[in-house]
């Protein structure tokens, strides 16, 4: 063993098996002199090592004895967990596809809802959970959406300046949807979040470049010089922001910075290309 271990290069190995071969000459030695003291060392080792021989034997020996395992050998904490106080007995089910995909899903609570419509665990909870929040922000984001026209539409008295107002907002969503479907970026539970924020956020240049327009005496051109560099400004402001979250390690929250400066971006490109032109447009009608 010393010259594999030094042919391997092993130093530890080597002084270490060069201080074992040392204790064992050195005992040899002793019992080759008669010393009683390392005779009775070796007798009690000799005695515990057959001791735990033969411990483990009767061990092997018992495990091909076996009985078949029944209710009343579990623990109590155990047979409380599978089986209740009327007897009835806990089956867990265990899926073979990827639940979070949310047509496997879907496709997985509607099978064991078709066994027990009275099912129970944490993918039911999950799923119950995801469709309230999906109903929830469907309704908080048109409600959001009506809530702004009707306040740009009091702020202007005027439907078309309000409506003027929130296009910009509504070509940046759109936009950002298609940019979505092309990058491959699915809505999820962490960045669904930042429709709400985006609807608040990509409004307010519309409004400002409205008002600056209405100022200037529907002059289109103004409001790209003057006005629009402050809108250009605070929505890169909010992007830089926004894209700081990029940085995390977290998917969730790297979806929602992605997703926010995606849309922080598009409602830009709607209020400083577009909606001069619907101006321009609008002021020659």
């Amino acid at each position: 063993m010393q010259g594999e271990a030094f042919r391997s290069g092993e130093a530890d190995a080597v002084a270490a098996l060069e201080t074992l071969t040392a204790k064992i000459d050195r005992f040899g030695r002793e019992l080759a002199k008669g010393d009683p003291d390392a005779t009775q060392r070796l007798l009690g080792y000799q005695a515990a090592f057959f001791a735990q021989w033969h411990k483990s034997l009767k061990l092997v020996a018992d495990g091909l004895r076996a009985t078949p395992i029944t209710e009343a050998d579990l623990p109590d904490a155990l047979r409380r967990r599978y089986v209740s106080p009327l007897g009835r007995y806990v089956v867990y089910a265990y899926p073979t596809a990827n639940l979070w995909e949310p047509s496997a899903m879907a496709a997985y609570i509607r099978d064991i809802r078709s066994i027990d419509p009275l099912v129970t665990g944490v993918p039911v909870e999950v799923y119950e959970s995801s469709r309230l929040l999906e109903r929830s922000f469907y309704r908080v984001a048109g409600l959001a959406l009506l809530a702004i026209c009707l306040l740009a539409l009091g702020d202007f008295r005027n439907w078309r300046h309000a409506m003027l107002a929130v296009t910009p907002l509504l070509a940046g969503m759109l936009w950002l949807l298609e940019a979505m479907g092309w990058m491959g970026l699915p809505f999820n539970m962490a960045n669904f979040f930042a429709v709400p924020i985006l609807i608040g956020v990509g409004v307010d240049n519309g409004i400002q470049l409205i008002h600056r327009w209405r100022q200037e005496g529907f002059q289109p051109t103004v409001i790209t010089r003057s006005t629009g560099a402050a809108v250009l400004l605070t929505s890169a402001t909010t992007l830089a922001s926004f894209a700081m979250l990029c940085t995390a390690a977290h998917r969730g929250i790297f979806s929602l910075g992605l997703l926010m400066s995606i849309g922080t971006v598009t409602c830009l490109v709607g209020s400083l290309i577009l909606l001069p032109c619907l101006l321009r447009t609008s002021a020659t009608r």
